[in-house]
């Protein structure tokens, strides 16, 4: 009897929770919420081919899903089971529609993966009618094949090109004569060229992966690469020589040729690749440059500027979706520190589309109120810094770097001081800022004051060596201000 009351109790309980279970934090509506509208519908068809999805409950599932998250209402299991399925809920059931759900919207990425790229649909299908012996449509893809195009370079895809040339070689062999020259040669260039870039883009990795943890990596044979690659084997293969000089410029960064031959090569062929792989040999040379800029060497703030331009010109940043509300920070700030003021304005306003909606308003006014502090209209930038209430931390601190700058600037000495115990209240408060972090900001103000309490051309000198030897907010403008105070009237 016991035993029977513990089963009920248990069922009870195995019940309320799994009638608990929130359909908005499962794995299905997490996954299709990633999805955009047109990503959305697109499977929506994919599902509605019997070809791919005989259950129309999962078509039904998918679209109840979708417009839960497009109308921004929560969606709710039990609803959804007592509109389309006309028996008591099972819980079990339900689970597993959610399961066969997902494994479609796994087929679904496949396919529209396959569809974006062109390499791996041709390598495929050669493969796929040479197992079928489909010969008419054979025949007329390989004329196809042999007729194509030179696509956008991506790095993996190079992986399909020797595929592909291995498909057409292994279609011939049947008709190649004994003494006739064949085409290995060509097919072994095609698998050096993927070999050597991998190798290559994986040691550049171990490069930048050294410069923050401590690890030991052996990659085996990139030494016999490299010795290989110094007899400059292949001077017209302009996509082994990017990776090269990217890794030439990481390894032995002191020497600057490097560094000029990799820009070269980008602004000679990024545009050739697509665009996310532009973009990420472009930031390779970005962070680089930064890296650089950090050192002290300041004719890099130029290679910055120049390198963003080189972006945002060909449509790269845009192009391959990375382009964000930081990016658009950056590329102002590189901009403003070369005095390029009417191509800064016309790049806020022109980009501004392109922020996350939640946070456009704030980097829009941040960086107008950037480009006016830079232009000395210091009244215009607190104006625009007050005009916003900065959600994002980051932003909130720059924000108020920017304004004890611009106090400074006017001589606002009462509103200055009131600001900058406000700095130092809202820095105490934040706990998620880390120790790092706050000390970099914090000595921001306590520099100003050595500023304005500077009493002899002594405290000025200790003044500019301390700030040139530690990490501050606004470095730049601080030994700027410093020069003007030596009467040495230089930019920092």
């Amino acid at each position: 009897m016991e035993r029977s009351v513990k089963s009920v109790y248990f069922a009870y309980i195995s019940q309320i929770l799994t009638i608990c279970w929130s359909l908005n934090d499962s794995k299905i509506y997490q996954s299709l919420s990633c999805l955009d509208v047109y990503q959305g519908n697109r499977f929506i068809k994919f599902l509605q081919s019997p070809y791919f999805n005989r259950k129309d409950l999962i078509t039904e599932l998918v679209i109840y899903l979708l417009d839960c998250k497009r109308s921004e209402v929560e969606p709710d299991k039990l609803r959804f089971w007592n509109q389309f399925i006309d028996k008591p809920y099972d819980d079990l059931t339900f689970r597993r529609l959610c399961s066969e759900t997902i494994d479609q919207l796994e087929q679904f990425v496949v396919v529209e993966t396959l569809k974006s790229n062109p390499e791996l649909y041709t390598h495929l299908l050669l493969s796929g009618l040479h197992s079928t012996e489909i010969q008419p449509l054979l025949k007329s893809a390989i004329r196809k094949v042999n007729n194509r195009t030179v696509q956008k370079l991506n790095s993996a895809n190079l992986i399909f090109d020797f595929l592909i040339e291995k498909d057409l070689r292994d279609l011939d062999q049947a008709d190649l004569k004994r003494y006739e020259r064949s085409t290995l040669d060509i097919l072994s260039d095609k698998l050096d060229t993927y070999y050597i870039i991998e190798k290559l883009r994986i040691y550049s990795l171990v490069h930048w992966q050294k410069s923050f943890i401590k690890e030991d990596y052996n990659i085996k044979l990139i030494n016999q690469i490299l010795d290989f690659l110094k007899t400059n084997p292949y001077p017209d293969n302009y996509i082994i020589n990017i990776y090269y000089q990217n890794l030439l410029m990481l390894s032995n960064p002191e020497e600057e040729s490097h560094f000029s031959e990799y820009k070269r090569l980008l602004f000679a062929h990024a545009s050739e690749f697509e665009s996310f792989e532009s973009f990420r040999l472009i930031y390779n040379a970005i962070n680089f440059s930064i890296r650089k800029l950090n050192q002290g060497q300041r004719n890099y703030s130029r290679e910055i500027w120049e390198l963003y331009k080189f972006a945002i010109e060909k449509n790269i940043l845009t192009d391959a979706k990375n382009f964000d509300h930081w990016d658009y920070r950056n590329i102002v700030t590189s901009a403003l520190q070369e005095r390029e003021f009417a191509w800064t304005y016309q790049f806020i306003h022109e980009y501004k589309e392109f922020i996350e909606e939640e946070y456009r308003e704030n980097a829009f006014n941040f960086n107008l109120a950037l480009l006016s502090f830079y232009e000395k209209e210091f009244e215009k930038a607190i104006h625009l810094l007050n005009s916003v209430e900065y959600t994002d931390l980051t932003y909130n601190l720059n924000a108020k770097a920017l304004l004890l700058a611009s106090y400074y600037e006017l001589d606002e000495i009462e509103a200055l001081y009131s600001a900058i115990d406000s700095f130092y209240i809202y820095l105490k408060r934040q706990a998620s800022i880390s120790d790092v972090k706050r000390d970099h900001y914090l000595r921001l103000p306590r520099y100003i004051k050595r500023m304005l309490n500077a009493s002899s051309k002594e405290k000025l000198t200790r003044l500019k060596e301390s700030i040139q030897s530690e990490q501050v907010v606004s470095k730049p403008w601080l030994l700027e201000k410093v020069n003007d105070l030596l009467g040495e009237n230089v930019h920092a």
